[in-house]
């Protein structure tokens, strides 16, 4: 496997496309696209969504990354986030910043690994996720409160009172890095309570205990 310089990091590329966080847009503007080899959807699946009347592909669709590639793209990664002091949140994949377009780099590619092996990234705290799962704030908040604590993080996402097409396509986005096992495009609990999570370990909340 080997790495190529495509396009100097000085200048601007097209990697990203229509797409948004953290209170920017056109992220060509202001990203490193890092592009990896991969099917992305296992052949025997790529017609499931209309034959099954899927919405979302479970994660068995997805095809895995090699090992030699995970190395390497932690290595280059580190390297990046060091030398352009990139917050851990900021570290993102395609269907972060453009839930209705794109679905790389997929379920299966290894955020949590690469957050507890090579300190890339971002991931929550398991004993917070718990706590917040156990108490029951989930069951009384509001939609617009849910997608706001979205926002907290820097996924954009609309301000319509329902889960409509668009903010489902967030949600399952959401869930294919921080859930990918089950990623589902609905709001559940479990996604809820990752994400306060989240906003507690790297959005300066202060308000959960």
């Amino acid at each position: 496997d080997k790495i190529y310089n495509l396009v100097p990091e000085s200048e601007r590329a097209w990697h990203a496309g229509d797409s948004g966080f953290a209170g920017r847009t056109i992220l060509n503007d202001t990203s490193i696209g890092i592009e990896i080899v991969n099917s992305g959807i296992k052949p025997e699946y790529r017609d499931a969504l209309k034959n099954d009347n899927l919405d979302y592909r479970p994660y068995e669709h997805y095809v895995a990354f090699d090992e030699l590639q995970i190395k390497k793209v932690a290595k280059l990664v580190q390297n990046i986030a060091t030398r352009y002091d990139i917050s851990p949140k900021n570290i993102v994949g395609h269907s972060d910043i453009a839930p209705s377009r794109k679905i790389d780099p997929g379920a299966k590619f290894p955020w949590e690994r690469l957050y507890k092996e090579y300190g890339i990234g971002a991931w929550y705290d398991e004993f917070d996720k718990q706590f917040i799962m156990n108490q029951n704030e989930f069951a009384t908040a509001t939609i617009h409160e849910i997608k706001q604590e979205f926002r907290d993080y820097g996924y954009q996402i609309n301000n319509s009172d329902e889960w409509d097409k668009a903010s489902r396509d967030m949600v399952y986005a959401f869930q294919l890095h921080f859930r990918p096992q089950r990623p589902t495009g609905e709001l559940d609990l479990e996604t809820y309570a990752i994400l306060r999570a989240l906003n507690k370990k790297y959005a300066g909340r202060d308000d959960f205990y």
